[in-house]
């Protein structure tokens, strides 16, 4: 086992539930290995393990640098990063293949998108057989690949740039955020060099094939976002989709798009629970999930702590309620304006990973069938 006993305050981590009783996280240690760590909760000790290096040195990367992780299905992970050299690599692990080791790690199309060394990349997976890829270039356009276990031709395809060169004023390197609504539709958002939020999207039953867009969220922008700020989505059932991020003016947003209401065009932007209630700092990176399709949990880390505020559909007059310090009890010491994560494992429970200003990396839980108070901040493996 390898310990990860110090951190880079600016490290980012990355986690996925595998199904309701297993999690899994992972980061680019300050060595430039990927070290993960796991929670089951049917094992004996029912605490988390780790931190072991995935492929130790088996790829370029950059200490401390961004990376991204899907669960296909409860025995399939792959995981995603921009190494050293720009180019874009993936590591996989299946519980019933190769005596449950993990493989890797392989570029991804070498050498034809070119990506700023350590910066960001995002995946989903369609399905248990399709993984999308998409990442900013150097050059300020977004790029994508794919990777089909279907198909005749093994291997990944790409990269594809999404809507014509200088289509979207990108920063490069910069953060964006997809989601799969369904196994033919994929959306993809990020915030510009001009402080708005662009959309574009794809679906393959549609009668013009390729990306469609960039759009505005919604027509016009008219959120005072910081350029190249991290903007975080969540699909609620195939028809929703939900749009989040911390405004110029500390304010944390949201915008809607309904597919069966409005026309199906972009509402909000709206400030959550009273906007940000003092402790956000401008383009501190969010993060949302949806329990079920009528609920929404969104977590950002303030200057005293990790906060979250909550929306349902059914209760309340659906309006959003919040801010709570999550384990205020215990607060975690959070870096201010730091990444901060969640997963969740069912509709009843949610897990917020934090990396400390103590260079350690803590969790918190909620349950809803317990006291439905969070409990935390643990340390983890460390």
């Amino acid at each position: 086992m390898s310990d990860v006993q110090s951190l880079s305050l600016n490290q980012v981590a990355y986690g996925v539930a595998r199904d309701p009783t297993k999690l899994d996280l992972f980061m680019v240690g300050d060595d430039g290995d990927v070290h993960t760590a796991a929670w089951d909760q049917d094992a004996a000790a029912q605490t988390w393990q780790g931190w072991w290096p995935i492929v130790a040195g088996g790829v370029p990367a950059i200490p401390g640098s961004s990376l991204t992780a899907v669960a296909r299905d409860p025995t399939k992970l792959d995981v995603f990063l921009v190494g050293a050299d720009g180019n874009v690599y993936t590591a996989a692990w299946d519980r019933n293949a190769q005596n449950g080791e993990w493989q890797g790690w392989w570029p991804i199309v070498a050498g034809s998108v070119p990506a700023i060394p350590g910066s960001e990349v995002f995946a989903v997976a369609r399905d248990p057989m399709k993984l999308d890829v998409f990442v900013v270039g150097a050059d300020g356009n977004v790029y994508t690949a794919g990777w089909d276990g279907n198909a005749a031709t093994a291997g990944w395809q790409g990269w594809w740039a999404i809507g014509a060169s200088g289509s979207v004023p990108a920063v490069p390197g910069t953060a964006l955020c997809a989601v799969s609504r369904d196994p033919q539709k994929l959306d993809v958002f990020l915030t510009g060099a001009d402080g708005n939020v662009y959309t574009a999207g794809w679906d393959g039953n549609a009668a013009a094939a390729g990306w469609q867009g960039w759009w505005l969220i919604p027509d016009g922008g008219g959120v005072p976002a910081v350029p190249g700020a991290m903007v975080y989505a969540v699909s609620r059932d195939p028809a929703k989709l939900d749009v989040f991020l911390v405004g110029y003016d500390a304010v944390v947003y949201a915008a809607a798009w309904d597919q069966n209401a409005n026309g199906s065009a972009w509402a909000g932007w709206w400030p959550i629970a009273g906007g940000s209630a003092g402790f956000a700092i401008p383009g501190t990176p969010i993060y949302a999930v949806s329990r079920d399709p009528t609920r929404l949990d969104v977590f950002v880390s303030g200057a005293d702590g990790v906060y979250t505020a909550a929306w349902s559909q059914t209760e309340d007059a659906q309006n959003w309620h919040g801010w709570w310090a999550i384990a205020s009890s215990a607060p975690a010491p959070a870096v201010p304006g730091g990444a901060v994560f969640g997963v969740t494992r069912g509709p009843t429970k949610l897990d917020v990973f934090v990396i400390g200003s103590d260079a350690k990396m803590y969790t918190a839980a909620w349950d809803q069938n317990a006291d439905q108070q969070w409990h935390g901040w643990w340390p983890i493996a460390n």
